[in-house]
């Protein structure tokens, strides 16, 4: 259910912020999918994206789906580079 009430200039810059980065993510993504790279970017920006989006309406959900695109992001990391921590710490 969409929040009441009127949405405050910090959460629609933060929306504003998170749209715009996921929009450049994601070309950065799309262009490294077509050299045959991982679509992690691409799925990571969309929620990015759509994180934004469902903040501007004020849902609560947008929690859930960024902390889920940030616990998947921790397992992508695991499984590309195992437990090697120099080669996980730039991604942090």
């Amino acid at each position: 259910m969409a929040g009441s009430g009127k949405l405050n200039r910090l959460t629609f810059f933060t929306a504003i912020v998170f749209i715009v980065l996921g929009a450049v993510l994601a070309a950065g993504g799309a262009y490294l999918v077509t050299l045959k790279g991982s679509w992690y970017y691409v799925i990571a920006s969309a929620a990015i994206v759509l994180s934004g989006l469902l903040l501007l309406i004020r849902r609560r959900s947008t929690l859930i789906l960024f902390v889920l695109m940030l616990f998947g992001t921790t397992v992508w990391s695991v499984f590309e580079v195992k437990f090697d921590f120099w080669q996980l710490l730039p991604g942090y």
